[in-house]
């Protein structure tokens, strides 16, 4: 049994069709904060997670031309901007290119990643194709680390 197959976790997923509206609906039964986009054939196409939802609630800013920065909303309030995203398709917001790891990365290399990145890693089945196999988190990697296998 291969490293990952011991921490690998199957959170819900989402299709990139689905709205922000049911992506929260979907965080809050589970009891999540990020969830993998999936398409055909189970295919990552995506991570969208609050992080990027919040993200897409702050104010852009601009450059001007003398090089000053200045903040512009993009809605009058971010209560108001999160109203406008709720009808949006998470493939709009979702990250398109998270972090993998394959089964055949060494434990090493995914600690190392995880430790990078401080946040969970989706697990592929290959780089190319990108089936979809879950996440391995932090505790489970201990919890994997911990057993002796």
């Amino acid at each position: 049994m291969e490293f990952v197959d011991l921490s690998l976790e199957k959170p819900a997923s989402l299709s990139p069709g689905q709205t922000v509206a049911e992506a929260l609906a979907l965080f809050a039964k589970k009891k999540v904060r990020s969830a993998p986009v999936l398409g055909p054939d189970n295919t990552l196409t995506g991570v969208f997670s609050l992080r990027h939802l919040m993200k897409n609630l702050l104010p852009v800013s601009v450059v001007l031309d003398n090089g000053l920065q200045m903040p512009v909303t993009a809605a009058p309030g971010m209560d108001r901007r999160l109203l406008k995203l709720r009808p949006v398709a998470v493939e709009t917001l979702m990250e398109t290119h998270p972090p993998l790891v394959t089964p055949d990365m060494p434990p090493w290399e995914i600690v190392a990643l995880m430790v990078r990145e401080g946040r969970p890693l989706a697990v592929v089945d290959d780089m190319e194709t990108r089936r979809y196999r879950g996440f391995v988190t932090e505790m489970a990697v201990i919890a994997a680390l911990s057993s002796g296998d």
